[in-house]
């Protein structure tokens, strides 16, 4: 009987695992990279779900390592999940998103899925990261004010009169690609490690390290800038705008299956070191599962957000892409969940903000997501530490 519940377990666990990767799909990333496209009507909902899907695969399979480990091994110190108390944690986090997506309120996977894997930790004797949790923490409640920050001075920037629009967009591209060579891939590093194109340059060449570490941003930068330069001459701001946004929106659907697929696949961790099985195909099989998430059910939420929390324009949407592009990769790097409908929705405000006021900001349905946002967390935590708790006391965990 033992091993039956065993195997049973072991089903509910990767049953809600999978679960977890659609919801990540249709609400985690589904509200966010290509939402400011549709709100600037520059490409219909179903094709904008239909690019997120596979973009998004391959996002997670290529940078979806980093997440997984601290969402997996890092959360709680002193115990190990069992398959039964990951279950649980996994499920209730994909039910609270489901709700806030049939509510249009883009509930962030970041929030639900560490509060419940804390709660289930906790539960189990396990003892506090708090290092971790201040890590957390400042990024949460730093990232939407610096991305809302960055994404109103792009605003103005693109909006500004006295530079004429070439330069403008030639700035922002530059920028954008002077982060390309920076980004951490591990195909580029040794086992079990991540190198950036500059780093791993520079390891292969020795003797001009220090100058191609330098050089190859440099490189991508002056690159970006000439690209951006001469395609608005050629087709104009608006049509370069156009370009670009759909450009954006696939790095930043990349960057966000990066950031979020360990979410889906972190809580399974401590059972796959039990059964001697690799992480890989776990993550081929959740990074399908996302696309199926994202072709099915992000097209609610790509039109919720890209509509419903401010008025975007062309300028307005490539200045909300920009900075929620480069948080993404900076959660990549530290091993942090980015609550990724955070960080869009606080760009989308920021850019609005810019150009048109308050006016141009729905401040109702904001105050409405991040009471959600909140409420999500703590519920996640709650309910998972209750259930958990529960069956523990019964020895059924």
């Amino acid at each position: 009987m033992s091993e039956t519940v065993f195997v049973i377990t072991i089903v509910m666990a990767f049953a809600a695992g999978l679960f977890m990767a659609w919801a990540i799909g249709a609400v985690a990333i589904g509200g966010g990279a290509f939402a400011p496209a549709v709100g600037a009507n520059v490409i219909p909902v179903q094709r904008a779900a239909y690019l997120l899907g596979i973009v998004g695969f391959a996002g997670a399979l290529v940078q979806g390592a980093s997440v997984t480990e601290t969402v997996g091994r890092g959360l709680v110190l002193g115990t190990s999940t069992t398959p039964l108390a990951a279950s649980i944690a996994i499920l209730l986090s994909a039910l609270l998103m489901a709700l806030g997506a049939f509510g249009r309120y883009p509930i962030p996977a970041a929030f639900t899925v560490t509060g419940a894997m804390v709660g289930a930790g906790l539960a189990l004797g396990g003892s506090p990261a708090w290092r971790l949790y201040g890590q957390f923490a400042a990024l949460w409640v730093v990232a939407p004010v610096l991305v809302g920050a960055l994404s109103y001075a792009i605003a103005r920037l693109l909006a500004w009169n006295r530079l004429l629009p070439r330069y403008s967009v030639t700035i922002i591209v530059a920028a954008v690609f002077l982060v390309f060579p920076l980004l951490e891939f591990p195909f580029l590093g040794p086992v079990d490690e991540s190198h950036s194109l500059a780093t791993a340059v520079a390891v292969w060449t020795p003797s001009l390290s220090g100058v191609l570490w330098v050089g190859v941003p440099v490189a991508f930068t002056v690159g970006g800038a000439a690209l951006a330069y001469r395609t608005v001459l050629r087709h104009g701001e608006r049509e370069t705008n156009r370009r670009l946004l759909i450009w954006l929106g696939m790095l930043v659907a990349f960057s966000g299956a990066g950031n979020q697929i360990g979410l889906a696949i972190g809580p399974l961790l401590p059972l796959l070191d039990s059964m001697s099985v690799s992480a890989s195909p776990v993550l081929v099989v959740a990074s399908f599962v996302l696309v199926v998430g994202a072709w099915s059910g992000a097209p609610r939420l790509i039109e919720a957000v890209g509509r419903e929390y401010a008025t975007l324009s062309l300028s307005r949407s490539v200045a909300a892409l920009v900075p929620s592009f480069l948080v993404a990769q900076v959660g990549i790097l530290y091993g942090v969940p980015v609550s990724f409908n955070e960080i869009i929705i606080s760009a989308i405000v920021g850019s609005g903000l810019a150009e048109g006021g308050r006016d141009e900001v729905r401040a109702r349905k904001l105050a409405l997501t991040v009471v959600a946002w909140v409420t999500s967390l703590v519920g996640a935590f709650i309910g998972t530490y209750g259930l958990v708790s529960l069956l523990a006391s019964r020895g059924l965990t």
